[in-house]
């Protein structure tokens, strides 16, 4: 195995789409909404714990596995315990920076096809990293992460604890719904807008972050 230069962030990174979203505010929290005229192609239904959204997915034809939803996760992750239960081969390992202080090694183990119910996605890279520090339940086996967001548009109702995803060449928003522009640069996106001060600033959105008031910019769900 061969070290890789490190990558960026990966609880800190920005929500990814690859499609144009309407996004809306209500109850007081941040709502990741697709206002939506066509049919989803599949719907995914979880559960809520706290702020955050987990959903069953099965990996390689194995599972059901609850995977956390973070929008701001630059790659999807497993947890190791879950490689080794689907004898995943490790094929080189890197590092990354997550919410602490210090490197986190990431192992990569190729292609692996996540599904629920019709539902498929290849993921070419998927990110091995050890989830026992991250303040997340323990029972979570991995993350939900940018390739889900880069190959569709995707609705999540954090009041139904739901994705849905949609065929970003027949999307079609409601005309009344607003949407945000994006910038997408190495699976990372942010939203811009001008502050009080008419200075333009960037804004993360990453449904996985937990607060911190040292980033008030910071959109959660």
């Amino acid at each position: 195995m061969h070290m890789k230069g490190r990558e960026r962030p990966l609880m800190s990174k920005t929500l990814t789409w690859i499609a144009l979203l309407a996004l809306s505010l209500s109850l007081g929290g941040s709502i990741f909404s697709a206002e939506v005229l066509t049919r989803p192609i599949a719907t995914v239904e979880g559960k809520r714990e706290g702020k955050l959204i987990f959903v069953p997915l099965r990996v390689n034809g194995k599972g059901p596995f609850w995977f956390c939803v973070d929008t701001g996760a630059s790659h999807t992750v497993l947890d190791p315990g879950l490689a080794r239960e689907l004898h995943l081969k490790i094929i080189e390992s890197s590092a990354t920076t997550g919410t602490g202080q210090g490197d986190v090694p990431v192992d990569h183990v190729g292609a692996i096809t996540i599904a629920s119910g019709s539902f498929e996605l290849k993921v070419a890279d998927p990110w091995v990293i050890d989830l026992s520090q991250v303040p997340i339940q323990k029972w979570t086996r991995g993350l939900v992460g940018a390739e889900f967001f880069e190959a569709y548009v995707v609705e999540l109702n954090p009041e139904r604890a739901s994705l849905q995803f949609y065929d970003p060449a027949t999307y079609r928003k409601r005309p009344n719904a607003t949407s945000i522009p994006l910038t997408l640069e190495n699976h990372d996106s942010s939203s811009r807008r001008r502050s009080r001060s008419l200075i333009r600033r960037s804004s993360s959105i990453d449904s996985g972050s937990i607060p911190d008031p040292k980033t008030p910019l910071r959109m959660r769900s």
